[in-house]
């Protein structure tokens, strides 16, 4: 009996992001007026994957501004840097 080969797929749910969107924030990668998304999920907070741009960096994070959302202080733990798709997932094509 032959084997069959099984292969991965990512399932895209609401409010989760595919893999290649985004990326931790590191320090090092953020500057003022860098774009960012907020991962985080806290009562009263932006909304999950609000983009906004970093008005100012903190020594633990940054505060950034998510348009109608308001301005927020955001611990780097909660972002993530958007990262331009790749042409080997597809994405981005067509």
């Amino acid at each position: 009996m032959g084997r069959k080969r099984h292969t991965a797929q990512q399932l895209c749910l609401p409010g989760l992001f595919p893999t290649p969107t985004v990326a931790l924030a590191r320090p090092e990668a953020l500057g003022v007026g860098k774009e960012v998304v907020y991962i985080g999920r806290v009562a009263g907070g932006p909304p999950r994957g609000s983009r906004g741009h970093v008005q100012r960096l903190t020594a633990w994070g940054a505060w950034v501004r998510f348009g109608k959302a308001g301005t927020w202080q955001v611990p780097l733990c909660l972002l993530a840097v958007p990262v331009a798709p790749s042409a080997s997932t597809g994405e981005g094509t067509g």
